[in-house]
C-alpha cells in the first residue's frame, strides 16, 4: 500500500496525541491530580475536530483554484500554563471540488498560536485564539506524482472565536470558527517547484465541532 503525505501526517498527529496521553499518565503517577472542584484549564488537552466545514475565500482562488465549500477533520493539542492562557497547535484537512475544472483538491492547514479563555470557573467557556498558519492546496490526479500532482503553499495568520462546554474533569465539547488570511508563494507541478512571481491571496472561513480529552494538571 502506498502511503501519501496526508496519510503520514494524520498518523503522525495520532501518534503525538497518544504520546501526550502516555506522558500525562506518567505524570499522574508521580503526584499530579485531576481538577474536580473547578473548571480551570491548567495542564493540557488533545482534541479531534469533526466534522469541519470550510468555505474558501479570496481573489487568489480563480480558474482551477476556485473551490467549492468542503468538509474535513483534524486534530489539535493545547498546553495551558494558567487557567485562561494556552498555547495550541492544530493539523486540519478538508476536501473541495473546483468550480470550473471539477478537480478534487485538499487543503492542509497547520496552526500554531495562543489562546485566551474567559469564564474559567464556569462550564461554558468562550475563548479567542490567534497565530500563524502554513497552508498547502494539493491536487493528486493519478498514480504518477511526477505528472499528476500539483500544490500551492504559503503562510499566513488566523483568528478564532470559539466556545467550550466542560463536560467533566476529563472531557470537553465545543464549537470554533476560524478566519484565515494568507498568500500562496510557492508552486509544485509534478516534480518542478518554483516561487510564484505574483503571490495568490487566499483565505477561508471554517467551522469545527470539537471533542477534547483533558490531561491531568502538573503541580
Amino acid at each position: 500500500m502506498r502511503l501519501d503525505g496526508r496519510t503520514v501526517r494524520a498518523a503522525a498527529s495520532v501518534f503525538l496525541a497518544l504520546a501526550v496521553v502516555a506522558t500525562a499518565d506518567a505524570a499522574q503517577g508521580a503526584g499530579s491530580r485531576w481538577r474536580t472542584s473547578r473548571y480551570g484549564r491548567r495542564g493540557a488537552e488533545i482534541w479531534a475536530e469533526a466534522p469541519r466545514f470550510v468555505a474558501p475565500t479570496g481573489k487568489g482562488y480563480d480558474d482551477e483554484y476556485d473551490l467549492r465549500e468542503g468538509w474535513g477533520f483534524g486534530f489539535g493539542i493545547m498546553f495551558a500554563g494558567s487557567d485562561n492562557l494556552g498555547f495550541e497547535g492544530r493539523m486540519l484537512q478538508t476536501t473541495h471540488e473546483a468550480l470550473s475544472s471539477g478537480r478534487t483538491w485538499h487543503i492542509d492547514q497547520y496552526f500554531v498560536g495562543g489562546r485566551y479563555m474567559f469564564r474559567q470557573e464556569r462550564r461554558v467557556q468562550p475563548y479567542l485564539s490567534a497565530g500563524g498558519i502554513y497552508v498547502g492546496l494539493e491536487w493528486q490526479g493519478g498514480s504518477d506524482p511526477a505528472t499528476d500532482f500539483e500544490r500551492l503553499s504559503g503562510y499566513g495568520a488566523y483568528a478564532t472565536a470559539g466556545v467550550d462546554y466542560i463536560i467533566s474533569s476529563r472531557w470537553v465539547a465545543g464549537l470554533r470558527t476560524d478566519f484565515l488570511w494568507m498568500k500562496y508563494t510557492r508552486s509544485i507541478v509534478g516534480t518542478d517547484e518554483s516561487a510564484l512571481d505574483d503571490p495568490r491571496d487566499g483565505g477561508s472561513v471554517g467551522l469545527s465541532f470539537t471533542v477534547g480529552y483533558r490531561v491531568p494538571v502538573w503541580w
